[in-house]
């Protein structure tokens, strides 16, 4: 089965547990990973983008 990577953006600590708990839920092989602070998700976007140019990336932006 494929692992799926979800990134979570949310200053809201409480809207980001319920988040990371209905996607491991309905994804039980997911990686999530939780920032409270856009500019530290911007800086491992960055870095995955550097680290792994040769995957295709996906955003879904809310």
């Amino acid at each position: 089965m494929k692992i799926h990577d979800y990134i979570i953006v949310d200053d809201d600590p409480t809207n980001n547990l319920i988040c990371k708990l209905v996607i491991e839920k309905f994804d039980s092989n997911s990686s999530v990973t939780v920032f409270q602070q856009p500019e530290q998700a911007l800086s491992y976007f960055q870095s995955l983008v550097k680290k792994e140019a040769q995957k295709k990336l996906s955003y879904f932006w809310m």
